[in-house]
C-alpha cells in the first residue's frame, strides 16, 4: 500500500484514511516539529529572554554540584 486509501461512508463522504506506518509517522514527526516551531515563535513575541535548553542544564548541575 503506497497511496493512502480514503474511506467513505454510505453517502460517499470521506470518514478517516488508511496510511502506510512509515508515512503516518513521517507525517507525526513533522506535526511535532511543527508545534516546536510555533512555541519557539510564540516565545521570540512574548519578548521575554529565551535560554537555551542546554544552557539551563548546565546552570542547574551548577547549583546542584
Amino acid at each position: 500500500m503506497s497511496e493512502p486509501h480514503v474511506v467513505v461512508d454510505d453517502k460517499s463522504n470521506p470518514v478517516s484514511v488508511i496510511l502506510n506506518i512509515d508515512k503516518y509517522r513521517e507525517i507525526l514527526k513533522a506535526l511535532e516539529e511543527l508545534e516546536e516551531i510555533r512555541e519557539y515563535d510564540k516565545a521570540k513575541r512574548s519578548g521575554e529572554k529565551v535560554l537555551a535548553l542546554e544552557n539551563v542544564l548546565k546552570d542547574i548541575e551548577k547549583r546542584n554540584a
